[in-house]
């Protein structure tokens, strides 16, 4: 089931291409490593399960590996916030400059 939670990914990470491929800058670079460390993460938190099991890790390892994955993804969070923040204000900077320029 947690496979599922992938597929949202998948398709951020495509719009964040798409986003960089249309207007090749630096916020379209933050969403594309921001999404692809989310893509990574959520990839591992899949597979994690499967290999405490054929490994047969205690779980004060397990523990740990999550702790250094969810760090991991915390990164990932904070460049795609970033990448996002620096598209909104490029957005409402060009809208107020569009707003204030004459009308003919």
């Amino acid at each position: 089931m947690s496979f599922f939670n992938v597929v949202p990914t998948l398709f951020q990470i495509g719009i964040c291409i798409y986003y960089y491929s249309k207007n090749r800058s630096t916020d379209g670079i933050l969403l594309i490593i921001g999404s692809g460390i989310h893509l990574l993460t959520s990839f591992m938190y899949v597979a994690i399960p499967f290999i405490m099991q054929s490994n047969n890790l205690p779980v004060s390892n397990v523990s740990s590996i999550y702790q250094i994955v969810g760090g991991f993804n915390f990164i990932g969070t904070i460049a795609f916030l970033a990448g996002l923040f620096m598209l909104i204000q490029k957005m409402v900077a060009h809208k107020e400059s569009t707003d204030n320029a004459p009308k003919w």
